[in-house]
């Protein structure tokens, strides 16, 4: 959650940037109403650098994600992905740049209740693989973010049976994943990888998950199986603190 991270440490954005050096940098759950875009833009996004912020219009203060880019590399930004729901809550973004585009997009939980599961398989999933399909008839696309789901028992940190009907960890989602990597063939930068590494990116603060390291890998960079080659490395920066999150990556050669 990007603006109760902003408003406890301004700074934040500007010290992982200079840390890591990427050229790209998505963000997910920024929470910010349009209103207040140009006073974080002002105080978050370092000198040198480019972005665009897509906010929700259904529920203020809701949802929302950003790009921030090197001013320095040739890009053009949209927002959505065709699916009106969805693109109310600015739910994703895409930047071109010279040889591929970069898609982040913060997926719909399922919910409490499991109340938007319908909605996240019958609806989001084909709008996403449509998006990303169209987009990698002009060149490849990485897609990343934080798409809401464990993918595989390594991704989740225990109670698999009563987690399978928990959001995140549903048969449903976890099968959706599947095809999504299957049908845009897509690999996942990080099992790519690290094939038998335990890593989480989530942790509840409801039940103190961080310090029991009880997490959920639910960020990710897939990258098209074309590219797969190019990955140098893929990350999980488990040591940044600051949300319930934590930042994930890859460097292509």
């Amino acid at each position: 959650m990007v603006l109760p991270l902003l408003k406890g440490r301004p700074e934040a954005l500007k010290e992982l940037i200079e840390q890591e050096s990427p050229d790209v940098l998505f963000l997910q759950e920024t929470k910010l109403q349009c209103k207040d875009v140009d006073q974080w833009k002002e105080q978050a996004v370092p000198e040198g650098w480019s972005s665009h912020w897509v906010c929700s219009v259904e529920t203020l203060g809701y949802s929302g994600v950003a790009v921030l880019w090197r001013s320095d590399l040739e890009a053009s930004v949209t927002e959505g992905v065709g699916l009106e729901e969805a693109d109310k809550e600015g739910r994703c973004v895409s930047i071109e740049l010279k040889d591929f585009h970069v898609v982040g997009c913060y997926v719909p939980n399922a919910g409490d209740g499991l109340k938007r599961l319908d909605f996240r398989i019958k609806e989001w999933s084909p709008a996403i693989a449509a998006h990303l399909q169209k987009l990698s008839a002009s060149k490849p696309v990485i897609y990343c973010g934080d798409l809401n789901v464990c993918h595989k028992e390594l991704d989740l940190w225990g109670n698999h049976t009563p987690n399978s009907k928990s959001a995140g960890y549903t048969n449903e989602e976890r099968e959706a994943m599947s095809q999504l990597l299957e049908g845009c063939t897509f690999v996942d930068s990080f099992r790519h990888k690290h094939p038998n590494v335990r890593a989480f990116s989530y942790w509840s603060y409801r039940f103190n998950g961080r310090a029991k390291n009880n997490g959920w890998r639910l960020d990710y960079c897939l990258v098209p199986s074309e590219l797969a080659p190019r990955i140098h490395d893929a990350f999980v920066l488990s040591e940044v603190q600051g949300s319930d999150h934590c930042p994930v990556g890859v460097v292509l050669e």
